[in-house]
């Protein structure tokens, strides 16, 4: 009982007190083990650190150890990368002794099983997931404050989503459980005392200081080996050099291959003579645009089929407009319809080639396979029965295949505003529940009218709550949630806006759980509310008003905590993008998401492909979901980028570009084919403010 309070003391804020351990570990390491956790009834991948409790029953070395697990705790929840496994708590283990176990969303495999299961990658695929190593480690390598070293990087430790991303994990586990100084041989048993030779082989050579950024590269390089030769290159006893102790795999890659110079200025032996984690994704970055992934470039052709039909089919149709009022004119149009033909000849040709040597169950072939399945709406001709003009929810949608975009300037907003909410009602735009420029809760509800001639603000009485999200029950604007201003406490109320009375009634059922910045999104006769914040706590409760009973009932919780997220309904599945994972900071971007058909508890969340920006606004479009604008990871520089994630592929492809740089913006559509985009933090003359920009984009 005492280790288990000590414990408790060091893990602090993180511990979530009602995560259970379930089953034996999945895998055994050297300094922990992967375990499945059970968390507020969804499973979650846990890493459980050895020996724990033995090394703190001993007086000596105990509250180093304590304080050694803090700093680690600090550290991982502190950082945010795509190629990063996410950390969301800590639970403590009662098997074996207390011990405690890192949490983070549960993965479908790892690189080790996919090399194990396809022996060789195709190139392309190998590219994509060295770059998104390297682009972790180059983030870790290159943190403001102070660089961290991954400690243990392997195939092991490389965790792969369903779209073939890569994220580190493991992050310095060693470090915790060895204090990390003294000289060389020491230094070989922070990673080297593993039991297994598959676990030695990515050790750096004996004589190294432990846990440095060039520890990395070296394993990166044996990382690079390792995919290359479909085994671990286990090193041998001959020669000085760790090139020669690996010199069987290496022997066994083509020389015309491009990593191969790669993985010999990895594996030098003088680390200076290493490259730098930025170098590595320069290079890789290089590769991958030389041989892209097989969906991006299918994507990429499909998208321009469709164009260039389009534009050749309007052309042959304005030829035989005037075919009898020009002489001659007969010639033309046979002319451009044997160029129509021979285009639409080139593009199957283009098809054939991309598709037809990918045959079998490599994970390159399936991505194509997948990709030209039916379900692909990027012509006309496959759209399903529903109307394209409105959601299941009855919301506006925009049309993201269409591929002329026009951007406008609009009315300024009459303040500027970011992390609020808009929805669109009857006609009418709604913005509120944000921050304004100084940092200030806006009590404001501003109304734009887009129905009329002239677009103007209004602004309605006075919220009765701040940092509150929106929705519409019985055709009705509804406040969620928020902070009542008086008592400075969270509110588990809804307010319904009475046009008649021109005030705010509290009408509606209470939440069970009281919440501010939560995420709402309206379907159907359901209003569903997920995450938030209360209490210096983000949230993954989720739970959903049904309008046919008045009454609030369960729903499974998010994967991962969030509040200031942004959410849509498209094709009946809720997506929940970004937000913010730990209070005021750690902007995320994760994208999670639940089908609203059938029965939701029995299906549960899902993580898809992070997003390619943090801070960016969810749209519905048609199939597809947008997001607009947004910042880098571990940045506040806003962007001007539009995003597509297309579901059936599972990927994000990049839309266009906006006039003005936008991140914690506003969007919503108006219409089909219009959206508008509405402040947010902009960048102004080299700085970042809180803007009152309005653009209009019509397709």
């Amino acid at each position: 009982m005492e280790v288990q309070k000590r414990l408790k003391a060091s893990i602090g804020p993180y511990l979530l007190e009602d995560a259970v351990e379930i089953g034996e570990a999945i895998e055994k390491g050297a300094y922990s083990s992967t375990v499945r956790v059970r968390w507020q009834g969804t499973e979650y991948r846990g890493n459980k650190l050895h020996d724990v409790h033995l090394r703190l029953e001993k007086k000596k070395g105990g509250e180093e150890l304590l304080g050694r697990l803090r700093r680690h705790c600090e550290l991982v929840f502190s950082l945010n990368h795509p190629n990063l496994v996410q950390h969301i708590g800590v639970a403590l283990s009662t098997q074996d002794g207390p011990a405690p176990i890192l949490i983070t969303p549960s993965l479908p495999t790892n690189l080790a099983n996919i090399i194990s299961a396809n022996t060789r990658l195709p190139p392309a695929v190998s590219h994509s997931i060295l770059r998104d190593v390297s682009q972790g480690l180059a983030y870790l390598h290159n943190r403001p404050k102070a660089p961290v070293p991954h400690g243990s990087l392997s195939a092991n430790n490389v965790l792969l989503t369903r779209g073939l991303e890569a994220k580190l994990s493991n992050l310095g586990v060693a470090a915790i459980l060895e204090s990390g100084s003294g000289g060389g041989s020491k230094g070989a048993a922070i990673i080297a005392h593993t039991k297994t030779p598959e676990q030695t082989c990515y050790a750096p050579p004996p004589e190294e200081q432990p846990l440095t950024m060039a520890g990395d590269v070296f394993s990166f390089g044996v990382l690079v080996l390792h995919i290359l030769s479909g085994k671990y290159p286990i090193p041998t006893g001959e020669g000085k050099k760790e090139i020669e102790r690996r010199g069987m795999y290496i022997s066994q890659i083509p020389e015309k291959n491009n990593l191969l110079p790669l993985v010999k200025e990895c594996l030098q032996n003088d680390p200076a003579q290493r490259p730098l984690a930025l170098t590595l994704v320069e290079r890789l970055t290089r590769f991958s645009s030389e041989q892209p992934l097989p969906f991006q470039t299918s994507l990429e052709l499909l998208i321009t089929m469709e164009r260039r039909e389009g534009e050749l089919v309007t052309m042959v149709s304005q030829l035989r407009a005037g075919q009898e009022e020009v002489e001659g004119f007969g010639r033309r149009l046979s002319t451009y319809d044997e160029q129509l033909a021979t285009i639409k000849e080139q593009m199957k040709k283009m098809e054939e080639e991309l598709v037809g040597g990918l045959e079998g169950k490599t994970p390159q072939a399936a991505a194509v396979n997948s990709l030209l399945q039916p379900p692909l709406e990027l012509t006309t001709s496959n759209r399903s029965g529903k109307n394209d003009k409105e959601s299941s929810s009855g919301s506006p949608i925009l049309k993201p295949t269409q591929s002329v975009f026009h951007w406008k300037r609009a009315s300024p907003a009459p303040v500027g505003m970011h992390s609020a909410s808009a929805i669109v009602l009857e006609g009418k735009l709604y913005i509120g529940g944000g921050m304004t420029k100084d940092l200030q809760s806006d009590r404001i509800l501003y109304e734009y009218d887009i129905s009329g001639m002239v677009h103007k603000w209004t602004a309605l009485p006075t919220c009765p709550i701040a940092y509150f999200s929106m929705g519409v029950v019985n055709k009705t604007l509804v406040l969620v949630g928020g902070l009542e201003i008086m008592t400075r406490k969270t509110s588990n109320k809804l307010f319904m806006w009475d046009k008649e009375r021109q005030e705010w009634c509290n009408t509606l059922p209470s939440m069970n759980v009281s919440r501010q910045n939560p995420c709402v999104a309206s379907h159907n006769l359901s209003l569903i509310v997920a995450g938030g914040y209360r209490n210096k706590q983000v949230l993954a409760d989720v739970e959903v008003f049904d309008q046919a009973t008045f009454q609030w009932i369960s729903f499974p919780p998010l994967l991962v905590p969030t509040s200031c997220a942004s959410c849509c309904v498209v094709r009946d599945i809720l997506y929940i993008l970004g937000g913010s994972l730990y209070g005021e900071g750690g902007a995320s971007n994760v994208v999670q998401t639940i089908p609203l058909t059938g029965d939701p508890s029995s299906v549960g969340w899902s993580l898809v492909q992070n997003a390619p920006l943090t801070k960016s606004y969810a749209v519905p479009s048609s199939n597809f979901l947008l997001a607009v604008g947004g910042a880098m990871a571990g940045s506040n520089t806003p962007t001007r980028s539009v995003y597509v994630y297309f579901p059936e592929m599972s990927r994000w492809s990049f839309l266009c570009e906006m006039p003005t740089a936008h991140a914690k913006c506003i969007a919503a559509v108006l219409s089909a084919g219009r959206m508008i985009v509405i402040g947010g933090n902009e960048e102004h003359a080299m700085k970042v403010e809180c803007g009152t920009t309005v653009e209009l984009l019509s397709v």
